[in-house]
């Protein structure tokens, strides 16, 4: 067999799938991020919104980035789950496309949506060439594989007639192998691909053949998802064990009704390419209708078979509803921003055990927090360019910038954890023996000062709270009074490199490592210097009125207005 043939199909069919679904969902652009926010609303809708994103991204991209909008909190386990059912739903009809056999155009697909991707300099356009170039390079490395196959056909087949769905052995046998391919390429797609050049190239020859492999892959596909929750909260982790379980829970009932499964495909086509993708979509259909109407206690189970100490992150506050209420919605934001500082605390946190024991765990853990602030960020900001859309006081004005400019400020505390997390990484492989005790020490004080600053900031997003300058004032403070000590600290470090008593690699660490503190508690005083504008305040007489009401004019014109 011509293995360089084969390889390089597979990996030109791998590019091509990667390179579609990137490709699509650029060209979605931030509307599956609407898509996704708005899951919550009904459970249909959210399999439907779950259905076009498996479509556009795949079961196993779309996966994740409902694991990580559980993480960030902007998306709950209950509206999560059904959009992830749609998902895998939505990855079969991708397939369906896939499976019409258009490998004759496969090169010119690769030419047109080639020279659009490479001509265009941005934009949908662009995104779509890319998805049609991917779309090419899936039919060119099927044909690759195909022909690699099909002269040894005679030697293969044979092989695969062990896999085989009307026995246990057979049934059992195939699907833990599909498993482990699909969770060694992890894309589903990429084995029902291979799947259907196997067909065409005459090694698998009956539909009782397919079933165990396409079982398998529903199954393996659930790795990504899995391998993305570790680190992550327990809501996060089991968003993703919501995943496998619908997904083994679906194979094993389609195992168990395999045959009247198959009576059914064979009815809709002869062919047994189409078969098998029209398998794969029923077989999802089936497991979308038996387990939408029991996600309410199945989440429940697999709530109390995964019990957890800590409580959980609170949901996003970004009502949409609050928008219409301009006053409220800035409440709302203040209390969003606090949540996205107490993700930075735990972040500071973790990077403290990092210290004293970095871990590949606690990496991870910093890594998903820091993508979460990323999300709450976009968050935060359509939420805002919502409200900017409406009327706004000159007062709620400079605060949504404001507000704005606090959540890029508090995005860049988290890249800087991040760098933080990964210089620990790096200090244990460099420094295998650790820092000294009292270079240690003096590490330790910087924490605690950026870590106390982090806590003050955090509280000062209370929308309750009557004014903000006494609590804005200590973050201050506290940054002036990392600022005097950093100095003398930094100064007693390199002295201690100078005359080689710390090697110099120590001295290097350490500097990196201050300096990234001091870059954050720089952020925390910027933060804090927005919130001590005049105009940064909310009037508790302007909640639960609609923008531009009489009430709203009469205030404005008082004494206590804006």
């Amino acid at each position: 067999m011509g293995i360089f043939d084969l390889t390089g199909g597979l990996v030109l069919f791998l590019l091509g799938l990667r390179l579609m679904t990137e490709g699509l969902r650029l060209a979605a652009g931030d509307r599956i991020r609407a898509w996704l926010e708005r899951s919550t609303r009904h459970s249909l809708t959210a399999v439907g919104l779950g259905t076009g994103l498996g479509f556009v991204a795949h079961s196993s991209a779309a996966s994740v980035m409902a694991v990580g909008f559980i993480n960030a909190g902007l998306l709950t386990l209950a509206a999560a789950f059904p959009v992830m059912m749609g998902a895998n739903l939505g990855t079969t009809l991708s397939m369906q496309l896939i499976s019409i056999r258009l490998t004759d155009y496969a090169l010119v697909a690769v030419a047109v949506g080639g020279l659009i991707h490479l001509v265009w300099r941005s934009g949908v356009i662009k995104s779509a060439g890319q998805a049609l170039l991917g779309f090419g390079l899936i039919f060119l490395g099927m044909k690759l594989m195909g022909d690699a196959v099909t002269p040894y056909r005679e030697v293969v087949a044979p092989i695969l007639a062990r896999i085989d769905g009307t026995t246990f052995v057979g049934m059992l046998g195939g699907m833990a192998l599909a498993t482990l391919v699909t969770a060694a390429v992890q894309s589903s797609g990429a084995v029902i691909g291979i799947v259907f050049v196997l067909i065409g190239a005459g090694a698998i020859g009956r539909i009782e053949q397919v079933v165990p492999i396409v079982l398998g892959a529903h199954i393996g596909t659930c790795i990504t998802a899995l391998l993305a929750s570790m680190g992550a909260g327990m809501e996060a982790r089991r968003g993703a064990l919501a995943n496998l379980g619908f997904n083994v829970g679906t194979s094993v009932l389609a195992a168990v009704a395999s045959v009247s499964l198959v009576t059914a495909v064979e009815w809709t086509s002869d062919d047994l390419i189409r078969q098998t993708a029209n398998f794969h979509t029923l077989v999802m259909l089936v497991g979308v209708a038996v387990h939408l109407p029991l996600r309410v206690p199945l989440l429940a189970l697999l709530r109390r078979v995964t019990p957890t100490a800590k409580p959980e992150r609170p949901p996003s506050y970004l009502d949409q509803g609050l928008l219409k209420t301009p006053e409220d919605a800035l409440a709302a934001t203040l209390r969003e921003l606090a949540r996205a500082t107490t993700i930075l605390r735990e972040s500071l946190q973790t990077v403290e055990a990092m210290c004293v024991e970095p871990t590949r765990v606690h990496r991870q853990r910093v890594r998903l927090n820091e993508a979460a602030i990323d999300e709450i960020k976009i968050s935060v900001q359509n939420y805002l360019r919502e409200l900017s859309r409406g009327y706004l006081s000159q007062r709620q004005a400079l605060m949504v910038q404001a507000l704005n400019r606090s959540m890029v400020e508090l995005e860049r505390i988290g890249d800087h954890l991040d760098t933080l997390g990964l210089l620990e990484l790096r200090q244990r492989k460099d420094v295998p023996d650790g820092l000294d005790r009292e270079t240690r020490s003096k590490q330790d004080e910087l924490l605690a000062m950026v870590r106390s600053m982090l806590s003050e900031l955090e509280t000062s997003f209370d929308p309750d709270l009557p004014g903000y300058d006494e609590v804005t004032w200590r973050v201050l403070e506290r940054r002036k009074d990392f600022m005097r000590l950093a100095g003398p600290i930094k100064a007693s470090v390199n002295e201690r490199v100078v005359h080689h008593e710390l090697a110099p690699m120590v001295g290097l660490l350490f500097s990196e490592f201050s300096a990234g503190l001091e870059r954050i508690g720089r952020h925390c005083a910027v933060v804090a210097g927005e919130m001590r504008q005049p105009f940064f305040r909310l009037k508790r007489s302007k909640l639960g009125l609609p923008a531009g009401t009489k009430e709203e004019s009469h205030r404005e014109e008082s004494p206590e207005g804006d």
